[in-house]
Protein backbone atom coordinates (compact mmCIF):
# COMPACT_ATOMS: atom_id res chain seq x y z
CA UNK A 1 0.00 0.00 0.00
CA UNK A 2 1.55 3.29 -1.00
CA UNK A 3 1.69 5.78 1.34
CA UNK A 4 -0.93 9.24 1.18
CA UNK A 5 2.30 11.91 1.30
CA UNK A 6 3.99 10.01 -1.85
CA UNK A 7 0.26 10.45 -3.35
CA UNK A 8 -0.08 13.64 -2.50
CA UNK A 9 3.35 14.43 -3.78
CA UNK A 10 2.87 12.78 -6.88
CA UNK A 11 -0.49 15.10 -7.78
CA UNK A 12 1.33 18.06 -6.84
CA UNK A 13 3.83 17.38 -9.15
CA UNK A 14 1.85 16.39 -12.17
CA UNK A 15 -0.71 19.32 -11.18
CA UNK A 16 2.67 21.36 -11.42
CA UNK A 17 3.68 20.20 -14.71
CA UNK A 18 0.15 20.45 -16.15
CA UNK A 19 0.51 24.07 -15.03
CA UNK A 20 3.60 24.24 -16.53
CA UNK A 21 2.99 23.27 -20.12
CA UNK A 22 -0.13 25.29 -20.33
CA UNK A 23 1.44 28.32 -19.43
CA UNK A 24 4.49 27.63 -22.05
CA UNK A 25 1.81 26.95 -24.61
CA UNK A 26 0.46 30.81 -23.90
CA UNK A 27 3.06 31.64 -24.11
CA UNK A 28 4.31 30.56 -28.03
CA UNK A 29 0.78 32.15 -28.82
CA UNK A 30 0.01 35.17 -26.58
CA UNK A 31 1.18 38.36 -26.43
CA UNK A 32 4.18 39.23 -23.96
CA UNK A 33 2.18 42.20 -21.93
CA UNK A 34 -0.41 39.63 -21.20
CA UNK A 35 0.95 36.89 -20.53
CA UNK A 36 2.67 39.37 -17.51
CA UNK A 37 -0.59 39.91 -15.94
CA UNK A 38 -1.46 36.52 -15.78
CA UNK A 39 -1.04 34.83 -12.50
CA UNK A 40 -1.49 31.45 -12.84
CA UNK A 41 -3.48 29.70 -14.75
CA UNK A 42 -5.05 26.20 -14.31
CA UNK A 43 -7.25 23.24 -16.05
CA UNK A 44 -9.36 21.45 -14.04
CA UNK A 45 -12.21 19.10 -15.00
CA UNK A 46 -12.43 21.06 -19.02
CA UNK A 47 -12.52 24.31 -17.89
CA UNK A 48 -9.42 26.74 -18.08
CA UNK A 49 -9.38 29.06 -15.10
CA UNK A 50 -7.17 32.51 -15.43
CA UNK A 51 -6.54 34.02 -12.73
CA UNK A 52 -5.41 37.80 -13.71
CA UNK A 53 -4.51 41.05 -12.12
CA UNK A 54 -7.42 43.65 -12.31
CA UNK A 55 -10.33 43.81 -14.35
CA UNK A 56 -8.83 45.49 -17.64
CA UNK A 57 -7.02 42.63 -18.02
CA UNK A 58 -9.61 40.35 -16.96
CA UNK A 59 -11.46 42.14 -20.23
CA UNK A 60 -8.92 41.49 -22.23
CA UNK A 61 -8.42 37.59 -21.65
CA UNK A 62 -12.29 36.81 -21.77
CA UNK A 63 -11.77 38.23 -25.81
CA UNK A 64 -9.44 35.82 -26.46
CA UNK A 65 -11.01 33.41 -24.84
CA UNK A 66 -12.52 31.50 -27.59
CA UNK A 67 -9.16 31.44 -29.24
CA UNK A 68 -7.56 30.47 -26.29
CA UNK A 69 -9.53 27.38 -26.18
CA UNK A 70 -9.27 26.67 -29.89
CA UNK A 71 -5.30 26.85 -28.78
CA UNK A 72 -5.79 24.28 -25.92
CA UNK A 73 -7.88 21.96 -28.29
CA UNK A 74 -5.41 21.93 -31.06
CA UNK A 75 -3.11 21.08 -28.49
CA UNK A 76 -4.76 17.99 -27.62
CA UNK A 77 -5.60 19.46 -23.88
CA UNK A 78 -9.69 19.12 -23.01
CA UNK A 79 -10.64 22.92 -22.51
CA UNK A 80 -14.37 23.07 -22.80
CA UNK A 81 -15.12 26.17 -20.97
CA UNK A 82 -12.80 29.20 -19.55
CA UNK A 83 -13.08 30.95 -16.48
CA UNK A 84 -11.62 34.63 -15.69
CA UNK A 85 -11.05 35.82 -12.42
CA UNK A 86 -9.25 38.79 -10.58
CA UNK A 87 -6.67 37.77 -8.14
CA UNK A 88 -7.38 38.49 -4.67
CA UNK A 89 -3.78 39.92 -3.86
CA UNK A 90 -4.46 42.70 -6.06
CA UNK A 91 -8.33 43.15 -5.53
CA UNK A 92 -8.99 47.02 -3.87
CA UNK A 93 -8.79 46.70 -0.17
CA UNK A 94 -12.80 48.17 0.25
CA UNK A 95 -13.48 44.33 -1.84
CA UNK A 96 -11.61 42.65 0.37
CA UNK A 97 -13.55 43.19 3.45
CA UNK A 98 -15.12 39.99 5.30
CA UNK A 99 -17.02 42.65 7.63
CA UNK A 100 -19.15 45.98 7.26
CA UNK A 101 -18.54 49.44 8.37
CA UNK A 102 -20.02 51.06 10.95
CA UNK A 103 -21.99 53.64 9.48
CA UNK A 104 -20.87 57.26 11.15
CA UNK A 105 -22.90 59.09 13.54
CA UNK A 106 -25.85 61.18 12.36
CA UNK A 107 -24.53 64.89 13.83
CA UNK A 108 -26.84 66.14 16.89
CA UNK A 109 -27.68 69.21 14.43
CA UNK A 110 -28.90 67.13 11.39
CA UNK A 111 -30.98 65.07 14.28
CA UNK A 112 -32.59 68.11 15.67
CA UNK A 113 -33.53 69.78 11.94
CA UNK A 114 -35.20 66.28 11.20
CA UNK A 115 -36.82 66.48 14.59
CA UNK A 116 -38.35 69.79 13.70
CA UNK A 117 -39.48 68.52 9.89
CA UNK A 118 -41.01 65.91 11.63
CA UNK A 119 -43.06 68.44 13.36
CA UNK A 120 -44.39 70.35 10.35
CA UNK A 121 -45.47 67.11 8.47
CA UNK A 122 -49.20 66.03 7.84
CA UNK A 123 -48.62 62.98 6.52
CA UNK A 124 -48.92 60.66 9.54
CA UNK A 125 -47.05 57.62 8.31
CA UNK A 126 -44.13 59.84 7.57
CA UNK A 127 -44.33 61.67 10.78
CA UNK A 128 -43.79 58.66 12.41
CA UNK A 129 -41.14 56.96 10.27
CA UNK A 130 -38.94 60.51 10.72
CA UNK A 131 -39.93 60.51 14.65
CA UNK A 132 -38.41 57.18 14.84
CA UNK A 133 -35.35 58.02 12.80
CA UNK A 134 -34.94 60.91 15.03
CA UNK A 135 -35.30 58.76 18.25
CA UNK A 136 -33.05 56.10 16.62
CA UNK A 137 -30.25 58.00 15.89
CA UNK A 138 -29.98 59.85 19.49
CA UNK A 139 -29.84 56.58 20.90
CA UNK A 140 -26.98 55.83 18.50
CA UNK A 141 -24.79 59.18 19.15
CA UNK A 142 -25.70 58.29 23.04
CA UNK A 143 -24.46 55.09 22.74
Amino acid sequence: MKNISSLIQAQARQKSQSDKVLRELLCQHLDKALIDHIDFIQLEQGVLHCSVQSSAWASRIRFFSAELLGIMQNANISARQMRVSISKKNAPQELMRSHTRKPKAIPAASIDLLDTMAGTLEDSGLKTALEKLVRTAREKNQA
